[in-house]
């Protein structure tokens, strides 16, 4: 995972993009498992489902995110503890 690089104003831009598909995505979805227009008549639904989708995606992200943390870490903590075994071998 790469270091986000879109700037402040993109991202508003882009969260008005995102948040339109999320909707369509939340209608779509809704009124073909419940019936054409039921999303319609239950905006309550539509709402839920695109907090759902958010917690979703941003669990997602976190996860991807302490996992490359995770790797990292242990990388950093491998190569210290080469570095001590190499010296320990050098003061004997």
């Amino acid at each position: 995972m790469e270091k986000p690089t879109i700037s402040d104003t993109n991202a508003v831009f882009q969260a008005g993009d995102t948040m339109d598909t999320y909707l369509a995505r939340a209608i779509v979805d809704i009124d073909k498992r419940l019936g054409n227009g039921y999303a319609k008549r239950h905006p309550e639904l539509i709402s839920s489902c695109i907090m759902s989708q958010t917690f979703d995606y941003n669990n997602t992200s976190i996860t991807a995110s302490l996992y490359e943390l995770s790797e990292k870490l242990h990388e950093f903590t491998s190569s210290i503890m080469d570095d001590v075994k190499k010296q320990e071998t050098t003061d004997e």
